[in-house]
């Protein structure tokens, strides 16, 4: 990047791209909300022939288009918006430089070197000093000492031998240290630019689609690295670290009324889940956050799944007797290897079981009998741990928290979610004038430790009436 790119440079222009991509990601979740809730749900309470079967696995594949839609433009949005931000500091610093040498006469170059005009002698006995043009370089100014072509670094702030007088005294044109300056600052200026502009651009170019994709676990797997790159690239854009982590929800709905609209998109496209584990803010910005994070997750641990079974060792080896210390003809056992293989697979393929169940449950919502379920929470640690809400805990007059034993996982959360329906029906039987949301939580550790939620206290289960 030159300098004259750096300085005809226009901002607005990619924060007014970044604004257009946001709209794109904010319609395409609109659209998804739209097929999840109105079109799939109005389909499964009307439907039950073979076609609408076909028409429902159509219209999910269009939701997940929708999602991915809104989870990538939401990453380019913030890849733009970061690109405008940070190289708006060597921006500044070369226009800077550019004024004061201006102010000073001197004329910068092509190349980004510096001309400065002679110098006038500060006594009638001296020469004036040449002019000359000055390039940057480490160190400080570059000097040469008299009669010799080699140059010397002065450190900033000390005077050495510039060119000899008419008395064998040496003359200081104090011009071409001024110059020296300014070009090394228009270098460092472009040095820091074109850094950030080969990050961002990297990242920027990953994220593109061919046309026709089909948003399948291997594009989830592949979202999932581009959110990774867009983290590395826009890391000093939007922090991990400012987000309020392990406060109280109160602190945490502080920090988040206290953004815009647009840094709470950027904070969900870059931090889903960050954002998603935070009590306190809205419900619903969980549900998004956290949704992505579950789709990303499924898409990679299936991969992994694919990579593990083509990594199957024999089944069976010869039986050998432990009396005779011979090989029983005809006799085969299952190896040591393959069992513990299978064993991993089993808990891989119990996982992604999980992640499906809460998934389904997610997109499968029929007005007046099921109600919108909510993903407040959801990690891969471990055997896998997630919140799920039977209907708007936000919204709800009634909230119920059904809490699986301890040692729970992914593995059997589809069970968990069916008794977190039951019970919530059962509230709902027991007061048909308030709404009620029911949470339910897996994890691997102590319950109480596994559902932290504004709206309800935390324990084996709770009522709360508003």
């Amino acid at each position: 990047m030159t300098w004259q790119h750096l300085k005809d440079l226009k901002r607005t222009e990619y924060e007014e791209a970044a604004d257009g991509w946001g709209e794109v990601s904010s319609r395409a979740y609109a659209a998804k909300e739209r097929v999840e809730n109105e079109m799939l749900a109005k389909l499964r309470d009307t439907q039950t022939a073979k076609t609408a079967d076909a028409a429902l696995g159509d219209l999910s594949r269009l939701a997940r288009n929708y999602q991915y839609i809104h989870a990538e433009c939401g990453l380019v949005r913030t890849a733009l918006n970061g690109f405008a931000s940070e190289v708006a500091t060597p921006q500044s610093g070369l226009k800077s430089a550019l004024e004061d040498a201006e102010a000073l006469g001197f004329t910068v170059h092509q190349d980004g070197s510096v001309s400065y005009p002679a110098g006038t002698p500060s006594s009638p006995y001296l020469q004036p000093t040449d002019a000359g043009t000055a390039a940057p370089h480490a160190g400080g100014p570059l000097l040469l000492g008299p009669g010799t072509s080699s140059p010397l670094l002065l450190s900033p702030g000390t005077q050495g031998p510039l060119a000899p007088g008419p008395n064998g005294g040496l003359v200081v044109n104090p011009n071409r240290a001024k110059a020296e300056g300014i070009a090394e600052r228009i270098a460092s200026a472009c040095r820091m630019a074109a850094e950030i502009d080969t990050r961002y651009r990297t990242t920027l170019s990953e994220l593109k689609a061919e046309r026709g994709l089909r948003v399948d676990d291997a594009v989830w797997a592949d979202a999932a690295r581009d959110l990774r790159h867009t983290r590395e690239a826009a890391g000093s854009y939007l922090k991990d670290s400012d987000i309020p982590h392990d406060r109280s929800p109160a602190e945490n709905a502080a920090w988040w009324n206290g953004l815009d609209q647009e840094k709470r998109d950027e904070y969900v496209s870059l931090y889903p889940a960050s954002v998603g584990a935070l009590d306190g803010i809205p419900s619903e910005i969980r549900d998004t956050a956290n949704r992505v994070v579950l789709a990303e997750t499924h898409g990679t641990r299936q991969l992994e799944l694919d990579a593990w079974r083509g990594k199957e060792p024999p089944r069976y080896e010869k039986y050998i007797s432990p009396i005779t210390g011979r090989e029983v003809k005809g006799a085969q056992i299952e190896s040591k290897a393959w069992k513990e293989w299978d064993e991993k697979r089993k808990e891989m393929q119990g996982r992604l079981d999980g992640m499906q169940s809460v998934q389904n449950r997610l997109i499968e919502s029929e007005p007046g009998k099921r109600p919108e379920g909510y993903l407040l929470g959801f990690a891969d640690t471990k055997g896998g741990r997630a919140i799920v809400s039977i209907g708007n805990p936000d919204t709800a007059d009634n909230v119920v928290t059904y809490v699986p034993g301890t040692y729970s996982n992914l593995a059997g959360v589809e069970g968990d979610l069916t008794r977190a329906e039951d019970l919530q029906r059962t509230a709902r039987d027991a007061d048909p004038s308030r709404q009620t949301a029911r949470s339910c939580g897996s994890a691997t550790r102590h319950p109480r430790a596994s559902c932290r939620r504004p709206p309800a206290k935390v324990g084996p289960m709770t009522r709360r009436n508003r």
